[in-house]
C-alpha cells in the first residue's frame, strides 16, 4: 500500500503541477521581523509572542516585503498557541492596490506547522508588498509565531498541503457527521473545498493497492490469500474513521467552549446569528401585540442572507412573520397596525420622517403612507403602517 500511495502522489502531483512552478528559495519572514499593529506583545528572542488582544482583536504585520505571489503558492506558519477559541486570517496587499486587503483563513488548530495553499485563492497574484496575521476571539494562552515561510511548488509541499486540507477543522455546515469530505469548505461563505476530496483519493488508493496485489498474484502464480486484501480494506477504513473521529472531537470541543454552562438566551447570543437574535429581542419589546403581523423585507445579496432572514423569523415567534419579500408589500395585503421589518445594512427603502412616507427607491410606484418608525439599528428598521386597509 505504501508503493501505491507513492504512485498516487506522483501521478496526482504531476497533474496538478502549475505551469509556472519555480525553484526559488523560500521567502521567510522571521518572528522578530513581525510588527504589532493592534494588541499586546512581549519581547521574545527570535520569535513573535502575542499575549493580549485589544477588544478581542490583534493585527500583526510583516512590514514592507516584495515578491511575486505566483512564485510561492504555499505559506507555512510555524507557531504554537493556535486554539479553537481563535480565528486567524492571513492578509496581504498587492503593489498598486495597497488600499485593498485580501485575506484567507487558517482552519487548522494545534501547535506546529500550518500550511496554506494560496494558489487556490484568486486574489493571490501580482507583487505582494505586505502580509500578516489578524487574530480574533479569546486568547487563552500566548500565541507564538516563529516564522512565516513562503515556499515554491514541489511534490512534497503539494502533498503536505493536501494532507493539511483534509485534516483541517470543517466546522458546522448543516451536513451529517457521517459526510466525510475532509477539510473546511462552505458554499454559503464561499470557502473553497479541498483541492482533492479525501474519500475518492482513499478509494483510489485502496483500488490501486488491490489491483497491484492481484497483478503480483497472477504474475508469480502465488496462492491467493484474502488476509492481505482485508488488511488493506481495514487500513483504508481506519483512515476515514480517524478523520471522522477527528471532526467529531473538534466539534465537541467547539460546542463545549461555545455553549457549556450558559442559559438558553446566552446560547442564542453565542450562535452565528447572535447579533440578529439580539435585534429580534429588541424588536419584540417594541411590539405590544401578542401576535402581530410582520412583513419582512430583505434584498438578498448573497445566499447567507436568506439564512439570516429565516433565523430572524424564528427568533420573532410567536409573531406572524412573512419572510419572503424583496420589497414593500402590496397595499391590498397590509392592514392598519401591521409592521414592516426592513433587514440588512444595505436597504432599498427610504423613509421620509416629515410626511411619514416609506418608499422603495428601486420603484417609485411602491410606497406606503402613513408609516411610523418604531425601531432602528444597524441591522434593521421596524415600521408600523397606520393607513387604511385597501383590500377587498
Amino acid at each position: 500500500m505504501l508503493f501505491s500511495a507513492v504512485v498516487l502522489i506522483l501521478v496526482a502531483g504531476s497533474l496538478h503541477r502549475p505551469d509556472q512552478a519555480g525553484t526559488a528559495k523560500p521567502y521567510v519572514v522571521s518572528g522578530d521581523q513581525l510588527k504589532l499593529i493592534v494588541g499586546n506583545s512581549v519581547p521574545s528572542d527570535g520569535v513573535f509572542k502575542l499575549d493580549g488582544l485589544q477588544n478581542g482583536t490583534a493585527v500583526v504585520s510583516s512590514g514592507p516585503v516584495r515578491f511575486s505571489a505566483l512564485a510561492f503558492p504555499y505559506l507555512t506558519v510555524h507557531q504554537s498557541g493556535f486554539t479553537q477559541s481563535l480565528t486567524v486570517n492571513l492578509f496581504w496587499r498587492q503593489r498598486e492596490q495597497e488600499n485593498i486587503l485580501h485575506t484567507q483563513q487558517l482552519y487548522r488548530y494545534g501547535d506546529g506547522s500550518l500550511t496554506l495553499h494560496l494558489a487556490n485563492n484568486p486574489d493571490w497574484n501580482g507583487e505582494i508588498v505586505e502580509l500578516g496575521l489578524s487574530v480574533e476571539g479569546v486568547l487563552k494562552q500566548a500565541l507564538i509565531v516563529e516564522t512565516l515561510a513562503l515556499e515554491h511548488w514541489s511534490i512534497f509541499a503539494w502533498a503536505v498541503s493536501i494532507w493539511d486540507q483534509w485534516w483541517s477543522y470543517g466546522g458546522w455546515k448543516g451536513t451529517s457527521i457521517n459526510f466525510i469530505s475532509g477539510g473546511s469548505y462552505d458554499k454559503i461563505q464561499d470557502i473553497a473545498p479541498p483541492e482533492l476530496p479525501m474519500l475518492p483519493v482513499v478509494a483510489s488508493w485502496l483500488g490501486l493497492s488491490l489491483g497491484l496485489y492481484l497483478l503480483i498474484w497472477h504474475l508469480l502464480s502465488l496462492k491467493l490469500s484474502w488476509h492481505l486484501p482485508l488488511v488493506m480494506l481495514l487500513m483504508a477504513w481506519l483512515l476515514l474513521d480517524s478523520r471522522w473521529l477527528h471532526e467529531l472531537w473538534r466539534r465537541t470541543q467547539v460546542t463545549q467552549s461555545q455553549y457549556s454552562g450558559k442559559t438558553q438566551q446566552q446560547k442564542w447570543q453565542s450562535e452565528q446569528d447572535g447579533q440578529w437574535y439580539l435585534m429580534a429581542e429588541q424588536i419584540k419589546r417594541q411590539i405590544p401585540e401578542q401576535s402581530a403581523r410582520i412583513f419582512q423585507v430583505m434584498k438578498s445579496q448573497q445566499p447567507i442572507d436568506d439564512y439570516y432572514r429565516f433565523r430572524v423569523r424564528y427568533h420573532l415567534l410567536p409573531h406572524n412573520v412573512f419572510p419572503y419579500l424583496q420589497t414593500l408589500p402590496e397595499r391590498s395585503d397590509i392592514h392598519s397596525g401591521d409592521y414592516i421589518l426592513d433587514l440588512g445594512e444595505r436597504t432599498q427603502l427610504h423613509y421620509d420622517t416629515k410626511i411619514n412616507l416609506l418608499t422603495n427607491t428601486g420603484s417609485t410606484s411602491s410606497s406606503l403612507q402613513p408609516v411610523v418608525l418604531r425601531y432602528q439599528s444597524r441591522l434593521g428598521r421596524l415600521y408600523q403602517y397606520q393607513g387604511q386597509y385597501q383590500g377587498r
